[in-house]
């Protein structure tokens, strides 16, 4: 249990060394959505963040049809990959720190 306690607490400073950062681009702006997720094997963990003014330029991106489609609409405004991104991934042969940015 003592490898999963350090984890969690190496996980944990990530994310508040990493909040600051990934928030700044949105300064001034609404932020509605910060999310801890991982990849398909589960060795990265990512952290996102997207914010109302992201979310109008992906909009703005896609096809007339797709614009005027609430569904697609409520599709990218939970696609983790079209915000602020940052990711870790777990080393097992680091000893002193398995986080590497």
């Amino acid at each position: 249990m003592d490898d999963l306690d350090a984890l969690r607490d190496r996980l944990v400073t990530s994310i508040v060394a990493t909040l600051g950062p990934l928030l700044a681009p949105y300064d001034g702006e609404r932020v509605y959505a910060v999310a801890l997720l991982t990849d398909s094997d589960v060795s990265t963990v990512g952290l996102a963040a997207h914010g109302e003014g992201a979310l109008a330029r992906l909009v703005a991106a896609q096809s007339a049809a797709d614009r005027d489609d609430e569904g697609m609409r409520a599709h990218l405004r939970w696609w983790p990959t079209s915000g602020a991104r940052a990711t870790w991934a777990w080393s097992p042969r680091s000893a002193r720190s398995p986080w590497c940015a």
